[in-house]
């Protein structure tokens, strides 16, 4: 892992942001940048500034013509600064969205990380239209944090498969993100119908398996249950779990699975653990 988006927004909880950047950063010897944007009047100047002593990161808050902004990046900045993380800001006026979506595709990030509205919770903010947007326009994985949940150090990643929707890019993908934390890797499928497409089924196991063989920490969970996300949501619970990890299935988008009562939906609004949300490409 190279290099880490995390998008700002005033409303987010950063204290959580902060704690889950440093940590895949330090793991990884990753970059971080911070993205800004806005009204073109918030900055007197558009560009990307690397922040290495409190005194650039002074000379960055200066350029800021809102208090509010200035108040609220503060603590962030100057924290990051302290401990010597390796870390950029950008801002380039604009919606916020389609900005954020430009960058995404103009430069290859290998994470983003999204706070969330702490005032108002996450079931709100993942109504907003521009969430959705992200998951089904970036091409990157999306860690997404609940508001207000305590930081915990990444020991245990459940990831939530279809197995009759195998991708051998997004198991490989999770499986390097649980190797620099040295953390355990549950791979579970909830199979609603026991007799639904049992050749396919077996299939896609045999690939799973072939593909994370060489992880000593991994265990695999497949059952019955009527409520996958009942199954999923008791297993998260019981064995601990610090991240669900979930993919995009590619018949469907995002759009419409945060729209509509679907399992997608009710694991990302009602868990609260983190959710790492990866593109079926």
């Amino acid at each position: 892992m190279k290099k880490i988006l995390v998008p700002l927004n005033l409303r987010s909880d950063y204290q959580n942001v902060l704690n889950y950047a440093q940590s895949i950063a330090e793991k990884s010897e990753a970059e971080i940048l911070f993205f800004l944007s806005g009204p073109k009047r918030a900055m007197k100047k558009t560009g990307t500034w690397r922040m290495g002593s409190i005194e650039e990161v002074g000379a960055v808050l200066d350029l800021m013509r809102s208090k509010q902004l200035r108040t609220g990046l503060r603590p962030l900045l100057e924290t990051m600064a302290q401990i010597g993380a390796n870390f950029s800001l950008r801002f380039e006026p604009g919606n916020w969205t389609n900005e954020l979506i430009s960058l995404s595709k103009n430069e290859d990030f290998d994470l983003m990380i999204v706070g969330t509205d702490a005032n108002n919770g996450f079931r709100r903010y993942l109504r907003l239209s521009w969430i959705s947007r992200l998951l089904g326009a970036v091409r990157m994985p999306i860690f997404i944090l609940p508001p207000k949940s305590p930081f915990n150090e990444i020991q245990h990643i459940t990831y939530a498969v279809d197995l009759t929707d195998y991708d051998a890019t997004v198991v490989n993908q999770i499986k390097s993100i649980a190797t620099l934390f040295d953390a355990k890797l549950t791979i579970a499928h909830v199979n609603v119908e026991e007799s639904e497409m049992p050749d396919q089924y077996v299939s896609t196991l045999d690939q799973t398996i072939s593909n994370t063989l060489d992880y000593p920490k991994i265990n695999y969970r497949f059952f019955d249950h009527a409520d996958p996300f009942g199954g999923i949501k008791n297993l998260v619970h019981l064995n601990n779990t610090q991240v669900l990890a979930l993919i995009n299935r590619k018949q469907f988008s995002w759009r419409k699975l945060f729209r509509s009562n679907s399992m997608t939906k009710k694991m990302a609004t009602e868990l609260k653990v983190p959710v790492l949300a990866f593109r079926k490409k």
